[in-house]
């Protein structure tokens, strides 16, 4: 008989409460835990109506994406242990009816909430009654259900970005979260929002200040609930399951390889020698299941409590396998040229620059005027003029710009996460649950990585079609001799500007 996994083994006949389960990491979640843990009763999850969508309809859409593609072709059964609740996170009761309440407290054993606004600029009252709020609701549940093994809170390694070395600990904050609910429910948003330098104390927005305070949440929960926590940095794509390259937004690093390879981003601020700290998607859900089953077997024993130490474990890649922007980015430009978007407007290669001043100047020559340009240049043709003022160049220029902004900081500075927790309980997988459940950073190979991401981005989220590539290839080809024409030709009236002016001035003199 085939020794089975250890994780596997925990879920059989357990039933799992995700939060965020329509969310990037929520669908990759639900997809692992049918596919790799098939004896797992029902995973519930929450999910808001939205449309005019129900529960079941929303999830009936999730599940024809190519995410599921191989859960699909082996297992479709597995699907229909997926049930919807409907509610919503910023609800009293997260917005769950009576019967769903009893339901979720009879039947789940694990709790993983990863719902949260991931908004950088979220107004403070609204992050804090989501991302603070609602992770109260999920540890009152918690408490209130009757065989429960483990609680997962999903955090972010950026919710101490103030610091430059992260340790795997809770760091003190300077409001306590209970009374932060209670004072910024009555405080209204104009006062709020005057207050908020202050209050995110060194924090660059209010989405890293609420995680950091919802941790705290966590901590106050520790005695009674068997809980750790999970930093993951910026999630991106795939490495290698369900599928490489998986991606479906356009969040982080993923607009701007877009805006790249589209050739829109032509400037860049940023340092390329710091770390810009990336994990893939499917180690951040690994991680966390296998969290899950390892805080049940530390922290539960006979429905008794055994420890009530908080396990957090930052998901980075770190030092340990460190992913520097001056080697990645000539990656990323080596797979636009095997898998080359369609139509590129400019040919791939931003103009990076350290310089706030060179990158000012860069943006009104290089994406303000252009935009304007093509918007005037496509009115007057009169053909495929947005009717939509959201599908002008200057509104892609202005949303590429705002995600760009939005990533700066994590550009511009270098954080020293420690990921000795993590290693440590990649340690203690038994050799079958490290091949099934995959999170040794170690193990990744950037260069094949940036070039499924790529072809993920184009695939996935541009979707473009395979067939089209070798018309991309031509096209971008086309884009690099023109780069190189208009170089050439402004070179040569810089040098000839310069020679009038030099001699000029020598005339004068």
């Amino acid at each position: 008989m085939r020794p089975r996994s250890e994780i596997a083994e925990f879920f059989d006949g357990k039933s799992v409460f995700i939060t965020g389960a329509t969310g990037f990491l929520g669908k990759a979640l639900v997809e692992k835990l049918l596919r790799c843990c098939p004896g797992v009763k029902n995973i519930f999850v929450l999910v808001r109506p939205k449309r005019g969508f129900e529960g079941r309809s929303r999830l009936e859409s999730l599940f024809n994406g190519p995410l599921f593609d191989l859960l699909r072709a082996e297992t479709p059964h597995a699907l229909s242990k997926v049930v919807p609740i409907s509610g919503d996170i910023t609800e009293p009761n997260l917005g769950i009816s009576p019967e769903n309440d009893l339901l979720l407290c009879e039947q789940v054993s694990v709790i993983i909430h990863s719902a949260a606004t991931v908004k950088f600029e979220e107004p403070l009252k609204n992050a804090i009654k989501i991302n603070v709020e609602g992770t109260k609701k999920i540890i009152e549940l918690a408490k209130r259900a009757k065989d429960i093994k483990a609680v997962v809170h999903v955090s972010t390694a950026y919710s101490n970005c103030d610091k430059s070395e992260i340790k795997e600990i809770l760091y003190p904050i300077n409001i306590e979260p209970n009374n932060a609910i209670q004072t910024f429910e009555w405080i209204s948003e104009d006062l709020v929002e005057i207050i908020k330098p202050k209050v995110l104390e060194g924090k660059p927005n209010t989405y890293t200040y609420t995680k950091h305070m919802a941790e705290h949440l966590v901590n106050q929960s520790r005695d009674e609930v068997p809980i750790c926590i999970v930093r993951p940095s910026i999630v991106a794509a795939t490495y290698e399951e369900p599928i490489p390259g998986w991606v479906d937004n356009i969040n982080g690093p993923s607009g701007i390889f877009v805006a790249c390879g589209k050739g829109v981003l032509q400037s860049l601020l940023c340092d390329t020698e710091k770390r810009l700290d990336v994990i893939p998607l499917d180690h951040v859900v690994s991680l966390i299941v296998a969290a899950a089953w390892y805080t049940s077997k530390t922290r539960c024993s006979q429905n008794k409590m055994e420890s009530n130490e908080l396990a957090i474990y930052n998901c980075c890649s770190g030092t340990e396998n460190p992913f520097y922007l001056s080697r990645t980015i000539p990656m990323a430009q080596k797979a636009f040229w095997n898998t080359p978007f369609d139509k590129v407007l400019w040919y791939p290669g931003p103009w990076i620059t350290t310089s706030p001043i060179i990158h000012y100047v860069a943006d009104i020559f290089l994406h303000f005027i252009p935009a304007h340009l093509l918007d005037l240049k496509t009115k007057l043709s009169g053909d495929d003029y947005p009717v939509k003022k959201s599908h002008s160049m200057v509104s892609i220029y202005s949303r590429n710009q705002a995600n760009v902004r939005a990533l700066r900081y994590f550009c511009t500075n270098e954080f020293d996460f420690h990921t000795k927790n993590v290693s440590g309980l990649y340690s203690k997988l038994t050799p079958i649950d490290q091949k099934v459940f995959r999170f040794d950073i170690k193990a990744v190979d950037w260069r094949v990585y940036m070039q499924s991401y790529i072809y993920g981005l184009r695939k996935y989220v541009l979707k473009e079609k395979d067939h089209d590539i070798d018309r991309a290839k031509v096209h971008l080809l086309k884009m690099y001799r023109v780069r190189l024409t208009t170089q050439f030709v402004t070179l040569a009236l810089l040098v000839s500007a310069a020679t009038f002016l030099v001699a000029f001035i020598l005339r004068v003199i």
